[in-house]
Formats: structure tokens, C-alpha cells, sequence
């Protein structure tokens, strides 16, 4: 299927030159054109795969620009790749930063921009198609399967419909875990975070330290439950774990930074199945957000709540990722088996090692307790 490039432009013009320039550099591309009325349905129906997107009628850059429900669709309901070409300087649009939205203002050295932009972006619209179109399958599949649900039950209430519905949304997000592919370390984590509140095993950035660097890392301990606003029990300060250099996992391991490759393809794969090893757990890196490092369950600090922000405000501290279930519940566990071991008092084991010592071998052992008892002599 040719990927669909979608103009959006009210001069019959530029529409010309824009596809002559789109087919002379890339034949394979289906270009279709709509205007700013019906460019919301084009875009549902046509599912392109790049909108080029003009944003006033008439060239008349005042008011509300005639893009904006194309634009508010794309960002809520279709996200592609988008290129807007406007003979106006428009803040909203141009100051939107986004790796997949590019803005060029219209001059006689535009077009040969625009037609760049889009041969940049040639590799994403066919990842970007084949990930809407699992998302629609896998959508279909669990539709199928819970509608049995409602022919089932006949007419149902209002909150039972909300069960059907969170039951499908619940087995779509489940059937992304049922694949045949082995996991990568990053995929632990969600990124952006979808909750609005903090949560147990959120990743933080410390701002004014170095970035990509794990000191400048906390990981939240405090059980989600006691992080959300309003509640009774809701805390003020949120338990976290300091983060390190993946080195003092290494060394907790007992293995040497200056260990031959091949030896440390043999030892570390067992260490790396542990839920910490001495209280330092390994947390992969997610490329640009946060280096591969290790998390130290002994390093414990107390941060208010209202230090970290959630939404990009400026605060101390800015989250940075989510970790997914159930490695949150694996971290948290990491910290219970050192913040939750018993108490007990100092001994000295050297009496019980006398006694071991003393038993010989567990060998030597099982012979002398095989052996017959001698037998008295007997008196004459």
C-alpha cells in the first residue's frame, strides 16, 4: 500500500507544485488534496501517513486559523507526521516541539524544504502504519471477544457497560504482552507516564545535575496508594532510592570492572535474573531518558511531593519514566528483603563452627553413624 500523503491548502496552486515536487522525488507516494472544510473527514477516512497542512484561508493570517480542527484531530485522534506550510508566522503552531512536526514558512525556497521533510520522515510512515494498523487489530480482536459479554447479559445498565468497556480496553493492553518476541531490557518502563500521580517506581531526575548521568536518579519506593492527592492517608514526602553507576552492581556481584568479555557473558547473566544482589538492583537504560544503572535500596532519601513535577513545571525534581507492572512490585520486593529482613542480635559464630568442624565431613559423617557399635567382650 503506497503511503498516503494528505495537503491540506486552499490555493489550487501550490497544491500543483506541491505534488509535482512530491512526485518527481518519491513516485511510490499516493498524494491527495482536501480543503480546510473537509480536511477532518479526509483525514479519518484516508488515515494518511503525512498531512502537509496550510493553516489560514486566503492567505489571511487574523483569527483562528482554519487548520485548527485538522490540527486538534491530528493531535487527539491521529497523530502522523505533519509539516505546516503557511505564508504566516503562527506561535501556536510554530513553537509546538515535536520531533514529528515540522513548520516552514512559504517562500520561493519552501517547497524544496517541504519535499525534504517529508523523504526524512519516509522511514516512520511505514512504522507508524504497521503500528495503527496491530493497534486496530488487536482493538478488533478484543472487541470480538468481549461483545460475547453483552449478547450474554441483553441490555445492560450503565455501569455494566463500563465493565465491557474496561474489560476490552484491559484485554487490548494484555495482548500486547502475549508475543513470541523476547522483551528488551526498556520495555519495563512507560514513557511519557500515563498516570497523573506519582507512583511506586517512578524514575526522577534531579534538575541542575548532570544529565545521563545515574546519580542524577531516584527511583519512588513509597506504595502508590499513599501518593495520590485527597486521601486521608496521603503522604507528604515520597521515600526513594538513590541510583549508581551500574559498576557497584558489578562489584555487589563480585565481579571485577576488568573482567574478560567472554567471562562476563557467563557470570552476569545469572546476577542479572536476582531481585538485587547486597542491596543493588539493575535497571536498564531507556536511550535518551536515562543511562543503564543500578538502583541502591540502601541509599534512602525523603522528598516532598511538592518538589516533583509531573507535567514539565519547574520543579527540583522531574519524572522521567514509569516503571511497569510487575517490575515496580519486583523493585519494591528488592527493598523488602533488605529493609524487611529481622532483626538479630550480634553472634558469633565461631562455637557452632567449632561444632561443625568437630562432625567432620557431611562424608565422614554418614559413615561414622553407618558403622556398628562395638560389641563388649565378653568375661571369661
Amino acid at each position: 500500500m503506497k503511503p498516503v500523503v494528505l495537503i491540506v491548502e486552499d490555493d489550487q496552486t501550490m497544491f500543483e507544485l506541491l505534488k509535482a515536487s512530491l512526485a518527481a522525488a518519491d513516485a511510490t507516494l499516493d498524494v491527495r488534496h482536501t480543503s480546510f472544510g473537509d480536511a477532518p473527514a479526509s483525514v479519518r477516512q484516508a488515515l494518511p501517513d503525512v498531512i502537509i497542512l496550510d493553516l489560514f484561508l486566503d492567505n489571511v493570517g487574523e483569527g483562528e486559523a482554519a487548520a485548527k480542527p485538522t490540527w486538534d484531530l491530528v493531535l487527539r485522534e491521529h497523530f502522523c507526521p505533519v509539516v505546516i506550510h503557511s505564508a504566516h508566522e503562527e506561535e501556536a503552531y510554530s513553537g509546538y516541539q515535536h520531533p514529528y512536526v515540522r513548520y516552514e514558512r512559504k517562500n520561493a525556497a519552501s517547497v524544496a524544504k517541504v519535499i525534504a521533510h517529508i523523504a526524512g520522515f519516509r522511514p516512520q510512515m511505514t512504522e507508524f502504519r504497521s503500528l495503527r494498523l496491530d493497534l486496530t487489530k488487536r482493538a478488533g480482536e478484543a472487541l470480538k471477544e468481549t461483545s460475547k459479554l453483552l449478547a450474554k447479559n441483553g441490555n445492560l445498565t450503565a455501569d455494566q457497560e463500563k465493565v465491557v468497556l474496561r474489560s476490552a480496553r484491559r484485554r487490548v493492553a494484555a495482548s500486547f504482552d502475549e508475543t513470541d518476541d523476547h522483551e528488551y531490557g526498556w520495555e519495563r518502563y512507560i514513557v511519557p507516564p500515563v498516570s497523573k500521580t506519582l507512583m511506586m517506581g517512578d524514575i526522577l531526575f534531579e534538575r541542575g545535575k548532570l544529565d545521563m548521568a545515574p546519580e542524577s536518579f531516584r527511583l519512588v519506593l513509597t506504595p502508590s496508594c499513599d501518593l495520590v492527592p485527597g486521601r486521608p492517608r496521603t503522604v507528604s514526602h515520597a521515600l526513594v532510592a538513590t541510583c549508581a553507576p551500574f559498576g557497584k552492581f558489578q562489584t555487589a556481584a563480585k565481579i571485577n570492572p576488568g573482567t574478560p568479555e567472554a567471562k562476563l557473558r557467563e557470570k552476569l547473566p545469572v546476577e542479572l535474573t536476582r531481585d538485587q544482589v547486597a542491596g543493588f538492583a539493575p535497571l536498564p537504560g531507556l536511550p535518551g531518558i536515562f543511562p543503564t544503572m543500578c538502583v541502591d535500596v540502601r541509599g534512602l532519601a525523603l522528598i516532598p511531593t511538592s518538589d516533583i513535577s509531573l507535567d514539565g513545571t519547574d520543579k527540583p525534581f522531574l519524572r522521567r519514566a514509569s516503571m511497569d507492572s510487575p517490575f515496580r512490585e519486583q523493585l519494591m520486593w528488592a527493598y523488602l528483603q533488605i529493609a524487611g529482613r529481622p532483626a538479630t542480635p550480634a553472634l558469633n559464630p565461631a562455637k557452632l563452627l567449632d561444632e561443625i568442624v568437630a562432625m567432620g565431613t557431611p562424608a565422614t559423617a554418614a559413615v561414622a553413624a553407618a558403622a556398628p557399635a562395638p560389641v563388649a567382650a565378653k568375661k571369661n
